[in-house]
């Protein structure tokens, strides 16, 4: 097993959840694996040179927020060729974006529930002419801790839910609300091949969860529950096929709602959370995958 190099930290108001999943990164390795960490904040803000990152080491981002989950430190890493596990910078970029994410689910035949992108000018009202509450209001591409989403039922609540959601980006999703069973799918690399790891459904006690609960891991999670097997598949063949089109790369998750047996793709994620209470470091647990043996895979 070569070098890993932990990159972590920034300055977006996920930089605090960066920092847990270091901590319990570094909780899972034993002497065994030789990594350095390097906060980035350093090479983002301070000017520090790109070159005093060690090139024998293959890197891992724990960043999230604008410049993880964009592809700014991708391309950055890539620019100085310089190696690292996971999606490159258009890969990354696109899935972070989640209309374009939904649009090429949607060009390829996957149901998504119906949306449409607002940005601060537009005519609210006539953008959601022929849409059914509730609805589903979102950054467009914030990070993955539920920041700024809201449930709205009635157009007043909707400027609301604007108004908050411009507070973490200038472009909001908005879609109709689905109801039914959430399930994350988690795709990781195994012996070589990709493999979907055991499905997650995300037990609903209000209809969303919000970033707190997410960071503190106080979402009631169901690994593994009962499905149906010929669902199961579908879902299975759907997020490969998707993590495909997407051009996604050694991991990535993907946020689903099947309702009367149709499946609806959410949103993706190409960065992971790797907290103790994230949903792969649960999954490797759950399969008594070890975190060093999920990296090993990658460098």
């Amino acid at each position: 097993m070569g070098g890993l190099g932990i990159v972590y930290g920034g300055q977006s108001i996920e930089s605090d959840y960066s920092r847990k999943a270091l901590e319990y990164l570094e909780s899972q390795i034993s002497g065994k694996l030789n990594y350095q960490k390097y906060d980035i904040s350093e090479f983002l803000y301070n000017q520090k040179n790109l070159d005093e990152l060690e090139s024998d080491l293959k890197y891992f981002s724990l960043v999230y927020g604008s410049p993880g989950q964009e592809g700014i430190i991708q391309g950055l890493l890539n620019m100085k060729g310089i190696e690292f596990i996971g999606s490159d910078q258009f890969s990354s970029s696109l899935v972070k974006n989640k209309k374009f994410s939904k649009d090429i689910a949607f060009l390829n035949h996957y149901y998504t529930p119906k949306y449409t992108l607002i940005c601060s000018d537009d005519n609210v009202s006539d953008k959601l002419h022929g849409f059914n509450y509730p609805l589903v209001v979102k950054p467009n591409k914030m990070g993955g801790l539920s920041l700024g989403i809201s449930v709205c039922y009635s157009e007043e609540e909707i400027y609301e839910g604007i108004k908050e959601a411009l507070k973490y980006d200038y472009e909001i999703l908005i879609e109709e609300y689905v109801e039914g069973t959430e399930y994350t799918a988690c795709v990781i690399k195994r012996n070589g091949s990709y493999i979907v790891l055991p499905l997650i459904e995300v037990m609903k006690e209000e209809n969303m969860s919000g970033s707190k609960e997410k960071i503190n891991g106080k979402r009631k999670l169901k690994i593994d529950p009962p499905i149906d097997e010929m669902l199961e598949t579908r879902i299975g063949n759907m997020v490969l096929e998707l993590f495909k089109l997407f051009n996604m790369k050694d991991f990535g998750y993907f946020d689903l709602i099947v309702n009367n047996e149709e499946v609806f793709f959410i949103e993706a994620g190409a960065v992971p959370g790797f907290t103790e209470n994230s949903n792969i470091p649960q999954l490797l647990r759950y399969t008594n995958i070890t975190v060093e043996d999920f990296l090993s895979e990658y460098i």
